[in-house]
């Protein structure tokens, strides 16, 4: 593999980090009276398959014999860098309302001890190689998804190992360990009481006026 290499990778996972009621999650949630729930939130194929649009042509997609499908893209900037994302698809639609909030914490503790990663260490690894977090790592939960996201500080083969052990960690590697837990709950927290403005307040009534009826509407 060429020392600069310059692509975007980015990894669409066909499994849940939550696997209960994604049968009662139709599109974007919108089970409410009258609807089927019978629709899954995962999307069994590549969103092209499913229009009349046709892809980038420099797009390149490939599926592994596990059904974990990817796409690779090539891309001048950042320069002599690679993106890295990785795509659960599975976000707070795909909650029962006794699981309300648990997308978004996972996402949290798969930073705070994994396979390769004890707790404590993740952060300090990725400043080891260069990046910074927050503008080099990060990662959100929306209504469909949860992304991870990695900007790698070289586009060499050792820079793209390391990213991918990272993103398989992501992926299936997250310990639980209950102190972890315990402490990232006041995170989370005061995460919640940070965002608790008078925006998000009239955003969520605009929800509940629009989507009145669905799942959405109560996430």
């Amino acid at each position: 593999m060429k020392r600069d290499i310059r692509y975007f990778l980015f990894f669409i996972c066909c499994f849940s980090l939550i696997t209960a009621a994604l049968s009662g999650c139709g599109p974007l949630g919108l089970t409410g009276p009258g609807q089927s729930s019978s629709v899954s939130c995962i999307s069994r194929g590549w969103p092209h398959n499913h229009s009349d649009l046709k892809p980038d042509p420099s797009l390149d997609f490939g599926t592994l014999d596990n059904g974990f499908r990817f796409v690779i893209m090539k891309n001048n900037e950042p320069r002599n860098r690679v993106a890295l994302y990785l795509d659960v698809q599975a976000g707070s639609l795909a909650e029962t309302e006794s699981q309300r909030g648990l997308a978004h914490f996972l996402e949290h503790m798969v930073f705070n001890g994994s396979t390769h990663f004890p707790p404590g260490t993740l952060i300090k690894y990725l400043q080891s190689i260069g990046m910074s977090f927050g503008a080099d790592t990060n990662a959100h939960t929306s209504f469909n998804e949860t992304v991870y996201n990695l900007l790698l500080p070289r586009g060499g083969s050792r820079d793209l190992g390391r990213g991918l052990l990272v993103m398989a960690d992501y992926a299936r590697g997250a310990l639980l360990l209950k102190r972890e837990i315990d402490r990232e709950r006041g995170v989370i927290l005061a995460e919640k009481r940070t965002r608790d403005s008078a925006g998000y307040r009239l955003y969520k009534k605009r929800l509940q006026l629009s989507l009145a009826g669905t799942r959405a509407a109560r996430r």
